[in-house]
């Protein structure tokens, strides 16, 4: 084994701990509130995610479905595309339900899932950039609404994938308390912004100890000053 091969050795990482995930990594690394944990817990209620994009609904909805199996629940997942307006998934054949990007289905697409999610044995979890509260009042159907926002709890989160990465415990390097304020104020709650920058700020490989605002900021400059 040599450092060439694996560059991130030689500062305590077996990869960039901000990389692109896969989506059994995404749930490994995920951080979710106690409070929307207890809500995925149950076996009952329609739960919908809002937020913009980059703000944590796919992860979310990731580590949901695998919270639900666990815990003995059968579920379905399925992630609407660009371009894709109607479901893939057979209703008749699912009694709970995760949808990513549910935005994207076309309105008589969501009459129809609505009527599904009427029935007291079916449970809807989505991620949505459109608030879809007036729908469900419509049919006087429950639903509770999850504005996400991980800000409250971005030094964990970015703690926690550091770890996840690190070769040894505690992880060689670190985000000084300033350094986090420095991300909040250059991308507020956008965790994809912020994992891209710091993936940028890894592959300058830096050296180990805790990673400053002043450091982030010459990255940045280094990284403006190049495009």
């Amino acid at each position: 084994m040599t450092y060439a091969h694996f560059p991130f050795y030689a500062i305590g990482f077996r990869a960039n701990p901000f990389q692109v995930l896969t989506d059994e990594e995404w749930v490994e690394v995920a951080v979710i509130p106690s409070s929307l944990q207890k809500m995925i817990g149950q076996t009952t209620g329609h739960i919908q995610l809002v937020g913009a994009m980059g703000h944590g609904k796919s992860t979310t909805l990731l580590a949901a479905r695998v919270r639900m199996v666990a815990s003995g629940q059968a579920v379905e997942l399925e992630y609407i595309p660009r371009g894709q307006h109607r479901l893939t998934t057979r209703l008749e054949d699912v009694s709970a339900l995760i949808l990513d990007e549910a935005q994207r289905l076309w309105p008589w697409e969501w009459w129809r899932l609505l009527r599904w999610a009427k029935k007291p044995e079916h449970r809807l979890i989505f991620s949505s950039h459109v608030d879809m509260r007036l729908a469900f009042q419509l049919i006087r159907l429950k639903l509770t609404t999850c504005p996400l926002d991980y800000s409250v709890c971005l030094a964990e989160i970015l703690q926690h994938r550091l770890a996840y990465f690190a070769l040894e415990d505690p992880p060689p390097i670190t985000l000084a308390p300033d350094a986090i304020a420095y991300l909040e104020d250059s991308y507020g709650a956008n965790l994809r912004a912020i994992q891209y920058f710091l993936y940028e700020v890894f592959q300058r490989f830096p050296s180990c100890g805790a990673l400053t605002a002043d450091g982030l900021c010459a990255v940045a400059n280094d990284l403006q000053a190049t495009k």
